[in-house]
């Protein structure tokens, strides 16, 4: 019983790599990513000689392992060695695992198989897609993010809500306004809008001078700063400061340096 275990275990995860002449470079760089994986690879630019006859050696090919299929329209021409190899596939009903390299549309009979495209992806993301062919579906290594509110923030890397009340790690409020009253149904409306599940939600708020838009915005940000990363005020009065206010959330978050470690660098250098 070992004997045989070992023996499927080998043979999953040696691959014959069944491919058109014309598609000889993604034959090869395939062939290469599976041996850098770990599997086996049997390929024939790489491993029959001249004078081989390939119909047995193909036929040997399948009896040892798998056969991943390069789909292409070469690859479904009548004429091609091609044919026959996933022909016998399909009249001993093997499995074969089929991976695109190019657009094309499989005879009816191979239609139903699940295929996965390599063409048109970066190398890092086609050998990824690539891998997951050949090793077959996996469960995921940590938790799937929750699919409400709190999903989108970690899905843009955030670690999901704190506590009510709690407030942002990076944060520079205007000091809240403990005599604040009422306007529940604004605020109502603030957050619906605001949490309407897009990446990105401008809210704005109209209205004469003096009716407390201030104090409403103010009064959101503490009420449901539990929510957010980061909260940063910006005074918008004057134009011109507005660069400077983000320079600064650059500086808090990481993502620029801050102003003095900047003239320090400078002046390092110009000494």
């Amino acid at each position: 019983m070992s004997d045989t275990g070992a023996s499927d275990s080998t043979s999953d995860r040696r691959w014959f790599i069944s491919h058109a002449g014309a598609d000889r470079a993604w034959a090869e760089w395939v062939g290469w990513q599976l041996l850098d994986a770990g599997h086996q690879v049997e390929l024939d630019y790489w491993d029959w000689g001249a004078g081989d006859n390939f119909v047995l050696k193909m036929n040997a090919a399948l009896e040892r392992g798998r056969l991943l299929a390069l789909f292409s329209p070469a690859y479904f021409e009548p004429e091609r060695f091609t044919t026959p190899e996933w022909t016998a596939m399909v009249a001993m009903r093997e499995k074969i695992t089929p991976v695109r390299v190019a657009e094309v549309e499989a005879p009816a009979i191979l239609r139903p198989l699940l295929c996965r495209d390599l063409f048109g992806l970066r190398p890092a993301e086609a050998r990824r897609v690539l891998l997951e062919a050949v090793d077959g579906p996996s469960r995921p290594d940590a938790e799937p993010s929750f699919p409400g509110p709190g999903g989108v923030l970690r899905q843009v890397g955030a670690s999901g809500p704190r506590l009510p009340g709690s407030l942002p790690r990076v944060r520079n409020l205007p000091a809240r306004n403990a005599a604040f009253t009422g306007r529940d149904s604004l605020l109502v409306h603030l957050r619906e809008a605001l949490a309407s599940g897009r990446r990105v939600a401008v809210q704005a708020l109209h209205g004469r001078g003096g009716v407390g838009k201030t104090q409403l915005a103010v009064e959101y940000a503490y009420r449901f700063a539990g929510e957010y990363e980061l909260a940063w005020w910006i005074a918008a009065e004057d134009p011109v400061l507005i660069p400077d206010q983000l320079a600064a959330l650059a500086a808090r978050t990481g993502a620029a340096p801050s102003r003095h470690r900047a003239r320090c660098r400078g002046g390092a250098a110009a000494g």
